[in-house]
Formats: C-alpha cells, structure tokens, sequence
C-alpha cells in the first residue's frame, strides 16, 4: 500500500504532464491500480481498460481472515471499478463471470501466455521466487540435480512459484510421500518461497516418508525458468484455492513435460486431461497423479507433446500481442466512438476477435 502510494502521486504527475499535449486517449489498469485509473477517470475523463488478474476482494479476505469483515466494502469497490472502466480484460474463464456479474461494460479474455519463447521474462509479475533467501542461494551455474544432489539417472518431479498456502505446498508433498515408498528413483524438487516458508516446509518434510527425497531450494531469478523448466522430468501445479490460472501453468503446458496438477477451476479452465494429469486435490488424488505419470512414460510423452502444441496454437507472446494491440485500438476515444452500441457483455463474442 506505501508503494501504491507512491504510484499514486506519480501517476497524477504523468496525467498532468499529459493534460499539456491532450491528455492520454487510454489507460491500462492492472490489478489494483485500476482504483488510481478509478479518480483519473473521474477527473479527466480518460477511460481505461481494467486488467483483472484477480478477484481483489476474494484475494484479500482469502488471505487475511481479519479482512472478511470488509468483504462487503470491498465488492462495492470492485465493483464500482468494472462498472466504469471501458472494458474489463480478465485473464481467465471465472475472472470473466465475476466482471460480467459485477456489470462490465464489455469483457474480454486476454489470457496469460508461456514466458519460454519470449528473451525478456521481465513480463512475468515479481513473486517470491525472485526475492534473495541467502540459506538457500544457488550458484546461477548449478543445475538442480547438482543443488540437490540427484544422480542423473533419477526422475526429478519440480515446483515452481511462491509457497503462500493456496498453492498447495503440504499436498504436494504429503501426495509423494505416499508414492515415495514405490518410486525410490523419484525427487520432488521445490524452487522458490523466502526463508520463512523453507524453514516451515523443511521441517513438514523432514516427518514424511521420503522426505530425504524432497529438496526446498529456495528462490532462483526468473531469467532461468527456461532453464529450470528443461531440468525437471515432470512439472506440478497443486494449488488448491483461487479463481485464476497460475501464470506459469502457460510455460508448463509450452515445455512440453509431463504436467500434474489438481482439478480445480483455477486449472480446469485451461487443461484438460489431455494435456495434464488432473487429480482431486487432496494428498493421495495428488499422489495417484503422480504415480500415473511415474508408471506410464508413453503416455505421458504423449500429453507432453499435445501440451506444447496447445500452447504453440493459443498462449504465446504473438497472440498476447496482437490481441492486446486490438483491445487499445477498439477502446480508444476513436475506438468507442465506431462500436458505442454495439459492445456486448458475452465474452464468447469477443473471443475470436482478440485472438482466443
């Protein structure tokens, strides 16, 4: 929120600058910051576009139980927010439903995309996993089975991302643990999270079956995803609460690797079985993915292969582009003055037209 302060003050700053030349036609709002697009809306008139990569009232009082109080409060906010934005761009099927319930003036998907065929990975949003945990520091040389000291001839099952408990951190470990005993070759390899949430895990691991087998190596910069992604035998997602796609699903589904991941909408919005191994989210549903995609080599080549075409066909930085360029040409001034209407709250007529 300090930070958000700050942005605040600056972005009045831009807008006053920009008032000298005409003011911006258009402002794209991500997150939070479409409350700051919000009040220069309100007194310039500029309409904005609202990037909505999360429920912010969900992602709050889910966090912070304290907060479930102001649930009511902040639905109002949200929701004045859809309500006046231009259109709102949400980055998956369940996002969309939650604008269109709250009265976006039109709604668009414009999903996430893998970060593997683009050199700038600076795209991908700050997490955890970029933040220096000196207990756990990597060697931006070392390999992951030179980290964790697992011979070559051993199958590594990576997660990659923050260790926040809707990811699923306990059942994914807890689910191979009860694989352990019958995959004796297999490691669960565990990147990212700070020095708190290592400790934690660390000392989770230490209790399970073949827990010697699980490996918390603390954060690495996201300029070696790709890196990390081509090290692992097999990719796991085993988040078990939230509405929108993990961000890095799209680079898992791009690698190719065999992909486990629990059947929640957070998933089942983008995979399906065939391209990922879905499971109930619980430790043995998670477990019995695991085991199936360690037992059936073929067929999980095979998944792989559709995963990456998959990807190659709707989530790359191409698509992102074009679609992204299209959304700023229909809702500038110019824009909203040729389809003032004809917008429409069905986001399956705006699909096509932004490249999904």
């Amino acid at each position: 929120m300090i930070c958000d302060l700050f942005f605040f003050l600056q972005a009045i700053w831009l807008c006053i600058r920009a008032s000298r030349r005409g003011g911006y036609d258009l402002i794209h709002a991500v997150e939070e910051s479409v409350f700051i697009a919000l009040c220069i809306r309100m007194v310039t008139g500029a309409p904005y576009l609202y990037d909505m990569d999360s429920s912010l009232s969900l992602q709050l009082t889910d966090t912070w139980r304290t907060l479930r109080f102001f649930r009511p409060l902040f639905v109002a906010l949200e929701r004045l927010a859809v309500r006046r934005s231009a259109a709102v761009v949400p980055v998956c099927d369940a996002l969309a439903a939650l604008a269109d319930e709250a009265g976006s003036p039109h709604t668009c998907i414009l999903r996430d995309v893998s970060l593997l065929d683009h050199p700038e990975q600076s795209l991908r949003k700050p997490s955890s996993m970029d933040r220096p945990c000196p207990e756990a520091a990597l060697s931006v040389q070392s390999s992951l089975r030179g980290a964790a000291g697992i011979n070559q001839a051993d199958t590594v099952i990576v997660y990659i991302g923050n260790l926040e408990r809707y990811q699923g951190i306990d059942l994914a470990m807890q689910g191979f643990s009860m694989i352990a005993e019958g995959h004796r070759r297999a490691h669960l390899v565990i990147i990212g999270g700070g020095t708190e949430h290592i400790t934690a895990y660390g000392a989770v691991a230490r209790t399970l079956p073949g827990g010697e087998r699980i490996h918390l190596l603390g954060p690495r910069p996201v300029a070696q995803l790709h890196r990390l992604i081509s090290e692992a035998d097999v990719l796991i997602s085993p988040r078990i609460l939230g509405n929108n796609t993990p961000m890095k699903v799209y680079s898992f589904l791009h690698s190719g690797k065999p992909l486990v991941a629990t059947a929640i909408a957070s998933h089942t919005q983008v995979l399906t079985e065939r391209v990922a191994r879905l499971c109930e989210p619980t430790p043995a549903g998670f477990g019995e993915g695991l085991a199936w995609v360690l037992t059936h080599p073929a067929e999980a080549v095979q998944m792989g292969q559709r995963a990456r075409a998959l990807a190659e066909e709707r989530y790359t930085f191409g698509i992102f582009r074009r679609s992204l360029l299209e959304l700023y040409d229909r809702f500038s001034p110019e824009g909203l003055r040729d389809v003032r209407g004809e917008m429409v709250r069905d986001t399956r007529d705006c699909h096509q037209g932004c490249g999904e």
